[in-house]
């Protein structure tokens, strides 16, 4: 539009471009051509700016999708990250549980759940803090970071520095946040970020989440302490129960000893007396001799006095030389009552007590390896007679019918145990009261059953026998005899399978009868007891396992 055409109009532009208001101009003129001018400027403008507009749509637009790229390449890394470090996590854990020498299956096993457990939680809090952020919009991120980095707003903790959370998109920020913070603060940085940025919506979710995961933290912390409690009294009744047999040995140990020591006593006193009566003895034998010669000497003093006072000479000489001789006496000179020396007696018997000590302290310790010991039927000899509870054997008079299994002896009257030992110690007693004759200790598990043969170590048998009442043996090939007088009433057996040795006890004189050393084990050991033939009824009563200590 031309200026020169119309004046007024320019006039009322110029006036507008310098601020005046449109009532303040002069209406004076031709008014078309100022409305065509308005017009005109009106859609100048309006052109300007849906351009604008449209200009600031595609930004945005075009700036969305790089952010929706960079965010799906950031989490497409990050979860190529995680699979790595997971996977690196795995095979470090394989390769120090491979090289953890002597660790047992179990402790392998926890340690595997544990370092498993703590990567879940640490997943866990990280996706936390991502979800939390995405939900945050551009704006509400910018001052979440912007907040992050000021000392002020984190008083107590450190702040993250301007350098590394600038530029870093909302992975960045979530990875930053846990490498400064522990688990529990990175909770409360968020919560007090939250606020910050008017988002209390948030905030309060992270706090039930917090609390949630508080109390059942506080649960599982109960729970953890009531079994330690649990375990506690179960270390107590273990205690209880380990001192109860500590008591109970005890009494029997000082009971055995004090029984010991008052039979010591006895026969100490018994010894003294014995040997006070013997001076006694002596001393009245002395004074009798004694007075005897001090009666015949008085005979004969009397008769020399009668004689005398005879006053004839002659018959004097005749009566004299009649008199009898004087009788014969000792010269008691030399003849002392010497008291007893008990010095020696009282070391001897207190020398006796501590053998005795020492033999019950063993007795005691053997004793302690005690095993439940029951007869299996699958092995006796058809003519032995078994108990309903497998603790007594002895010898019929009528063989069972019974089926000829290989573990079954058929030529010797014997029987195993049904327990078996191939390591450690073990311990078991039987009652040979009123036998004549008895088989008793261990065998392998290869022993010939079907044939007889002549028993020894090299045969698998480590046995004692008793044989016509009162000849006691060690087969240990060739036999040796033991001489026991009295004989055991009760024998043990004691087997130590590393050391390769098996003892034998009388229980009741807690004294070793006799023991095998050096054996070389390789087998499972069984227990062996033997009868023998009831003889008519002279060899009639049963062998019988006891109960230890009683």
């Amino acid at each position: 539009m031309s200026t020169t055409a119309c004046p007024i109009a320019w006039s009322r532009h110029s006036q507008l471009q310098e601020g005046a208001a449109p009532w303040q101009t002069s209406l004076h003129g031709p008014a078309p051509c100022n409305e065509k001018a308005l017009n005109e400027t009106a859609l100048n403008e309006k052109a300007l700016n849906e351009k604008s507009l449209n200009e600031t749509a595609l930004n945005e637009k075009a700036l969305n999708e790089t952010a929706l790229n960079e965010t799906a390449l950031n989490e497409k890394a990050l979860n190529e990250k995680a699979l790595n470090e997971t996977a690196l996590n795995e095979k470090a854990l394989n390769e120090k549980a491979l090289n953890s020498f002597g660790a047992s299956a179990e402790l392998h096993s926890r340690q595997t759940f544990s370092a498993t457990e703590s990567n879940s939680g640490a997943a866990m809090k990280k996706e936390d803090v991502l979800n939390t952020l995405k939900e945050l919009g551009q704006k509400e991120f910018e001052e979440f970071k912007w907040f992050l980095e000021q000392p002020e707003t984190l008083p107590e903790l450190p702040a993250i520095s301007k350098q590394d959370l600038e530029g870093a998109n909302i992975l960045g920020v979530v990875d930053l946040i846990v490498q400064t913070y522990t688990h529990d603060r990175s909770r409360e940085v968020i919560c007090m970020l939250l606020e910050k940025i008017k988002r209390n919506d948030l905030r309060n979710k992270w706090l039930e989440d917090w609390m949630g995961e508080t109390e059942a933290e506080v649960q599982e912390m109960i729970q953890e302490r009531r079994l330690k409690i649990q375990e506690i009294r179960e270390s107590v009744k273990i205690s209880r129960d380990a001192a109860d047999r500590e008591k109970a040995e005890g009494v029997q140990v000082f009971t055995a000893l004090m029984e010991s020591a008052e039979r010591g006593l006895k026969e100490l006193l018994k010894e003294i007396q014995d040997k006070q009566e013997t001076t006694e003895k002596q001393a009245e034998d002395f004074i009798r001799d004694l007075e005897q010669e001090i009666s015949e000497l008085k005979k004969r003093s009397s008769e020399v006095k009668q004689l005398s006072q005879d006053e004839d000479p002659l018959h004097l000489l005749q009566s004299f030389s009649s008199l009898k001789a004087a009788p014969p006496t000792k010269t008691w000179t030399e003849v002392r009552v010497h008291p007893p020396y008990y010095e020696e007696t009282v070391a001897k018997a207190m020398a006796l007590f501590e053998q005795n000590k020492k033999k019950i302290l063993e007795m005691k310790r053997v004793q302690r390896f005690a095993v439940d010991v029951t007869l299996d039927p699958d092995t006796a000899y058809p003519w032995l007679i078994l108990s309903d509870d497998g603790k007594q054997v002895k010898h019929g008079d009528v063989r069972k019918n019974l089926p000829d299994n290989p573990e079954r002896f058929s030529k010797c009257v014997n029987v195993l145990g049904q327990q078996s030992f191939s390591s450690g110690r073990f311990y078991f007693e039987v009652q040979v009261k009123g036998k004549t004759k008895w088989d008793l200790g261990v065998a392998r598990e290869s022993i010939k059953r079907k044939e007889f043969k002549p028993l020894s170590p090299q045969k698998g048998y480590w046995i004692v026998i008793l044989r016509n009442g009162n000849e006691y043996l060690a087969l240990a090939g060739p036999p040796v005899h033991l001489h026991l007088h009295p004989g055991p009433q009760k024998v043990g057996v004691f087997v130590d399978y590393d050391q390769g040795l098996v003892s034998f006890y009388d229980v009741d004189a807690a004294a070793l009868i006799y023991s095998f050393t050096g054996c070389c084990f390789k087998e499972k050991l069984y227990p062996y007891f033997g009868p023998d033939l009831n003889d008519g009824g002279k060899n009639s009563d049963p062998l019988i396992i006891c109960p230890v200590g009683r």
